[in-house]
């Protein structure tokens, strides 16, 4: 189902590859950091910004050192912040 789930969002299939992370996550509830951060990827992919923000945050949560959740968390601040220097400040 992962391998599937990675061909389906390399294909710019990003609903499918939800679905199926969504389902692994579901089966398998201690599920290691990097597929919540595949959701999260997945969430930014299809728009959905707040579930995004909430699928790094459970990333870091589980991994406090994921590089690329935090580096995602500061994508997602500076999209909500637009042109704010108080969102470009907390991005950093």
């Amino acid at each position: 189902m992962l391998a599937k789930a990675i061909i389906e969002f390399n294909k710019g299939n990003y609903k499918e590859s939800l679905s199926l992370i969504r389902n692994i996550i579901i089966i398998n509830p201690l599920a290691p950091s990097d597929m919540w951060f595949a959701l999260g990827l997945c969430y930014y992919r299809t728009g959905n910004i707040p579930k995004a923000k909430l699928s790094f945050d459970k990333t870091l949560e589980l991994d406090s050192q994921n590089s690329m959740a935090l580096a995602s968390l500061g994508i997602i601040e500076i999209v909500l912040g637009q042109d704010s220097f108080e969102s470009r400040r907390k991005a950093i």
